[in-house]
């Protein structure tokens, strides 16, 4: 069975995001965490669309070819209308609250894509959640990929 998820309801999905983090911090995982699981029953999970053994690096291989897509120019595996797998991707890396993935998500909060810079927000927010010295680091790399923005935009 495929599930499609259009923009719209991934836009609001993070919306409703904010709005329970507002409310009380983590609440907003706390939502995403049931939405997870009902996508779960209808098959657009990480075991439904990787498989019963998926490694985090594998899932960093997929969003960095997003990511080097966008920065060329050029098509990829991952460039265009992935949105759903991109998805999944950020989802997983959310929950698996692994350090080694905020380098791959970060880049991605540039993306063409309003739902993949969302999620990769999210993702951001969770793994941050998870420790102090995470938050940090995600903090410094988010100045630094704005830095490299900016300046990029200067040279243009």
């Amino acid at each position: 069975m495929n599930l499609l998820v259009r923009p719209e309801a991934e836009f609001d999905l993070a919306e409703a995001y904010a709005w329970y983090e507002s409310r009380r911090p983590g609440l907003g995982i706390e939502f995403l965490s049931s939405v997870d699981a009902c996508l779960a029953t209808c098959g657009l999970d990480p075991i439904h669309v990787f498989g019963p053994k998926m490694d985090v690096s594998d899932i960093h291989i997929l969003l960095k070819s997003r990511a080097d897509s966008n920065r060329r120019g050029k098509e990829g595996p991952m460039s265009g209308e992935v949105i759903d797998l991109c998805y999944v991707c950020l989802s997983t890396l959310s929950l698996a609250k692994d350090p080694e993935s905020i380098p791959v998500i970060v880049p991605l909060l540039n993306d063409p894509s309003d739902t993949v810079r969302q999620w990769s927000g999210i993702a951001l927010k969770a793994i941050g959640e998870s420790d102090v010295t995470l938050q940090k680091k995600i903090d410094e790399m988010k100045k630094r990929q704005n830095l490299e923005q900016e300046s990029g935009q200067v040279r243009k």
